[in-house]
């Protein structure tokens, strides 16, 4: 089997688009978006925004020169951003399995001039392993991960680690239930890397179609070595411990609760803080 091989995005604009688009002025720049999608398109439309709380803090965060991994990047909405502020020295890998998805995120990587960016058309996992891709056409944001023969799409599966190299200094995570076995697939680079950031999404209603409860998911990213910490009302990011988010959770029930993941030998992350805005919904 030929391995992992990321590529850059190429110019497609002569070439006829895979499905209906609208093309939207974001907050990063401007994104063509699925029109048939009635989340994110949805709310980029109304507000330009997406994820207020980890947009401000990406921006916060990535300096000039670093390397941003995009797990789940979807059209791109961050890996534009990250782009931009990383800047011609810095380096974006994306990764996006879904074939629609795959097409917008090349395009709007190129229409923004990401040169800086590389794109890898696979999904992550804890091990290299063939899956299905279940789609979900309301929400394209919300394609997931379901055994063999299970889904509307095979998709190839990498370990993050067996395809990165390099200096990485920021990943975001969004695989709809798997964040924890990507995690577990980057063991190789957030032990080379003590003060890597890694943002990861705790989708309580696919870990619970998995069974999985959310407090053992973050119980194992603390016996990993891992501090947590997670945006407040205010967002500021106080560490917190894994019962303490699970409690969250609970009352959130349906929604994405999203996490930092630091070493613990590193400074407390509840001296820095993100400006919460609107635009955050779900």
């Amino acid at each position: 089997m030929v391995g992992p091989t990321p590529f850059r995005p190429s110019d497609r604009s002569d070439e006829p688009f895979l499905e209906p688009v609208v093309d939207v002025g974001t907050h990063v720049g401007p994104l063509f978006l699925p029109a048939g999608d009635r989340v994110i398109t949805s709310v980029l439309q109304s507000c330009g925004l997406w994820e207020a709380q980890e947009t401000a803090y990406l921006i916060m965060t990535l300096l000039s020169g670093q390397t941003f991994v995009d797990i789940g990047a979807h059209v791109g909405y961050f890996s534009v951003l990250a782009s931009k502020r990383v800047g011609p020295t810095g380096r974006v890998i994306a990764f996006e399995p879904e074939a629609r998805n795959l097409d917008l995120l090349e395009r709007n990587l190129r229409r923004n001039g990401c040169d800086n960016a590389v794109v890898m058309p696979y999904a992550c996992s804890d091990r290299p392993e063939e899956l299905s891709l279940a789609l979900d056409e309301e929400n394209r944001g919300a394609h997931h991960l379901v055994p063999p023969g299970q889904g509307d799409v095979p998709v190839r599966c990498v370990r993050p680690d067996d395809v990165l190299s390099g200096t990485v200094d920021v990943v975001k995570i969004d695989a709809q239930g798997y964040d924890h076995e990507v995690v577990a697939g980057l063991c190789r680079t957030w032990t080379a890397r003590p003060d890597l950031e890694i943002l990861v999404e705790l989708s309580l209603g696919e870990l619970a179609r998995r069974g999985i409860e959310p407090v053992d998911v973050l119980s194992g990213y603390e016996e990993l070595g891992f501090e947590l910490a997670m945006f407040d009302a205010g967002g500021h990011l106080p560490v917190m411990p894994a019962a303490a988010i699970d409690a969250v959770c609970r009352i959130r029930s349906h929604n994405d609760v999203t996490v930092i993941l630091r070493r613990r030998d590193r400074d407390d992350l509840a001296a820095r803080s993100a400006p919460a805005s609107s635009g955050d919904d779900r």
